[in-house]
């Protein structure tokens, strides 16, 4: 459902956050239009710091909940919404 493997404390400009190495080809993140290389900085409204912090808010978050995915592509923000069927 999630990025299937998040990786270390990433820092691009002010911003730091934890960086996406691969994804599930048919999974949520995947269809929002996350793609490996990205750097999560912010998940569900809470700042991301480290890989750990974003796989603890990813458990946290309930299967049947959108949420609000912020990350850096090439340095530049963008933010997505991964919706849950």
């Amino acid at each position: 459902i999630y990025p299937r493997r998040i990786v270390g404390s990433v820092r691009c400009g002010e911003e730091t956050g934890a960086l996406v190495v691969s994804l599930e080809d048919d999974g949520v993140s995947s269809k929002a239009g996350l793609q490996p290389g990205d750097m999560l900085y912010r998940l569900g409204g809470v700042d991301v710091d480290t890989a750990e912090t974003a796989a603890e808010i990813l458990s946290r978050i309930g299967t049947r909940s959108d949420t609000i995915v912020n990350f850096l592509r090439d340095g530049r923000p963008y933010r997505v919404k991964l919706r849950r069927h």
